[in-house]
This record gives C-alpha cells, structure tokens and sequence, in this order.
C-alpha cells in the first residue's frame, strides 16, 4: 500500500509539472549537477522495485556533470 501510495503520489506531482509546463509557469534552476549523485539517488529510490523484478542494474561511475535542474533530472 505505502509503495503503490508513493507511485500515486508521483504521479499526481507529474502531472501537475506537466500542467505548469504548458502554462509557462515551470521554474527551472540552472546549475551544474553531478550526474553521479543524480543516478545514485534514483537507483538507491528504485531499488525495491528493481529488486522485486529480478532485474539487473550496472553503471559504471563516468564523473560527468550537466548543465540543468537536479531535480528535473532526476524526474526524468
């Protein structure tokens, strides 16, 4: 229940982006993002449900950084 919560909660919080997006009303920040971090932090979120799925997750730490709004990346 929690989990499907979360997954709703998500969803809900993505459809108001994409309403702000289409108003012209979503604010960006701009900043360099460690990539690294980003993916770290969605991969440690998602690990659960990877889990469950028996799939297998690698990544090879690349020290890249981007141009963007962190937590759009992460959205993403």
């Amino acid at each position: 229940a929690l989990r499907e919560n979360r997954r709703l909660t998500r969803l809900a919080e993505d459809f108001l982006t994409f309403a702000r997006l289409e108003r012209g009303d979503l604010k960006l920040r701009h900043t360099v993002c460690d990539l690294d971090e980003i993916i770290n932090g969605v991969l440690a979120e998602l690990a659960p449900t990877i889990g469950n799925s028996g799939a297998i997750v690698t990544r090879s730490p690349a020290g890249h950084h981007a141009w963007g709004d962190p937590e759009a990346i992460t959205s993403v």
